[in-house]
């Protein structure tokens, strides 16, 4: 007999899947960042890094 799906059980997985898509979310962000200010000019690197930093503060 198939499970009703709208148990506990249920929330709790799909909570899980939403803070795993998080984590992922943020994980990618963090290293599309720093890939970004690792590959820009050497000249422009700093200001780069230091909006990027703004930006971290505003959150």
């Amino acid at each position: 007999m198939p499970k009703a799906g709208n148990g506990i059980a249920e929330s709790i997985r799909a909570l899980h899947l939403a803070s795993t898509g998080a984590v992922t979310a943020r994980t990618a962000c963090s290293n599309e960042r720093k890939a970004l200010v690792v590959t820009a000019r050497l000249n422009c690197a700093k200001p780069l890094g230091a909006q990027l930093a703004n930006i971290a503060e505003l959150r």
